[in-house]
């Protein structure tokens, strides 16, 4: 559709910065990133020799693709980075919105987090590290995008050193106790000295800085997904409370929320322990389920576990889970699917209670709770 014009690529990617701005849609920000590597990759010089965020995209893309940032590519990215902000004003926006794509996000995070492993078993801290300190800017590029175009203010916002000096620090000591425990190497017994402190009296901390700073934010929800992936049980359960009090101060946003539900769906064998239910469920999930999206995607990982839930424990998230008249018809739907589904699920099962089945799931009135029209499986 643009072909060689530079003038067509121009108005296109004004356009892409104005629905981003309307919007928030950050995809749009994939979709500036995508326009520029397509323009790449089929040597349209007469485009992308102009574009002063060629060489930092294709260098970020790059390490997209590697699933990390470190080493050499780390310095080639802060030369590309540096070289363009000497270029125009607005130059810094258009690199905050590509920065801003989640793909770019998921990486310099995920970059920062297997940093300070690294820093952890080297036994140093993260003020000493210019790797870490760049990321840092960079994901605060990216974080901040939307605020930087919505302003026309074109310069970087100044980095808390908080970040640094003290968050990561905190980051690394989780890390740290979570070897500890895989290892089994703690200590039974602690000496109650106020000078030591647990991770738990960060708590508060951890709440104010993340729901504060968008950064701090970031790496934190990185750092639940890691451990997550790891299926890193002792530490998800001394954590998710933490996270709980954070997503009470501040909204979770769709990409947050899907890659948080499509991590848990993927540790589908641990919802068969009721405990576990109990944690991502009732001391989480269910707690923000009065957050629209909250209810969409709680919904959501129940229909990937379900077969590993307890009918008790189904009936009772249903329950809470009830979409009201202000939800839209996908929630209602998709939680009349999963009544019908756990109502014929028992049908099949021996030994269930008896009920009068609905024909279809569009039969279900979304007024009724889930227990008026399934009953658990006998034990």
């Amino acid at each position: 559709m643009i072909g060689k014009s530079l003038e067509l690529y121009n108005l296109v990617l004004q356009f892409l910065r104005t629905l981003f701005l309307r919007t928030r849609e950050v995809h749009y920000c994939t979709l500036r990133s995508e326009l520029l590597m397509a323009v790449h990759d089929l040597e349209i010089k007469d485009i992308k020799d102009i574009d002063p965020c060629h060489k930092f995209t294709w260098c970020l893309d790059a390490c997209i693709r590697e699933k990390v940032i470190e080493g050499k590519r780390t310095k080639e990215l802060q030369g590309f980075l540096d070289h363009a902000k000497h270029s125009e004003e607005q130059v810094l926006g258009d690199i905050a919105m590509i920065l801003c794509d989640p793909f770019a996000i998921n990486t310099v995070s995920k970059s920062v987090i297997k940093l300070l492993q690294k820093l952890v078993n080297t036994e140093s801290l993260p003020r000493s590290c210019a790797d870490a300190s760049f990321l840092l800017r960079v994901l605060n590029l990216g974080v901040s995008a939307w605020e930087m175009i919505s302003n026309q203010h074109f310069t970087e916002v100044a980095l808390s050193g908080e970040l640094i000096h003290k968050f990561l620090p905190l980051l690394m000591s989780l890390m740290v106790d979570s070897s500890l425990q895989s290892l089994g190497n703690k200590l039974a017994d602690r000496d109650d000295n106020g000078d030591v402190e647990s991770p738990e009296q960060f708590i508060d901390y951890f709440v104010e800085i993340t729901s504060s700073n968008s950064v701090a934010f970031t790496l934190a929800w990185c750092y639940l997904l890691h451990v997550i992936k790891q299926k890193d049980r002792q530490t998800l359960v001394a954590i998710m409370p933490w996270f709980v009090n954070m997503c009470q101060e501040r909204e979770l946003d769709e990409v947050s929320l899907h890659t948080l539900i499509s991590s848990l769906a993927a540790w589908q064998d641990e919802f068969s322990h009721l405990d576990f239910c109990d944690l991502v469920f009732d001391q989480f999930l269910l707690v923000l389920v009065s957050d629209t999206s909250v209810l969409r995607h709680t919904l959501r990982l129940l229909w990937y576990v379900l077969p590993k839930v307890d009918p008790q424990k189904v009936v009772h998230v249903l329950t809470i889970a009830q979409p009201s008249s202000e939800h839209n018809e996908s929630i209602h739907d998709l939680h009349a699917i999963i009544v019908e589904r756990v109502a014929n699920s028992n049908a099949l099962t021996p030994g269930s209670s008896s009920v009068e089945q609905p024909s279809s799931a569009s039969s279900l009135s979304s007024s009724h709770s889930p227990l008026e029209y399934i009953q658990p499986a006998s034990t």
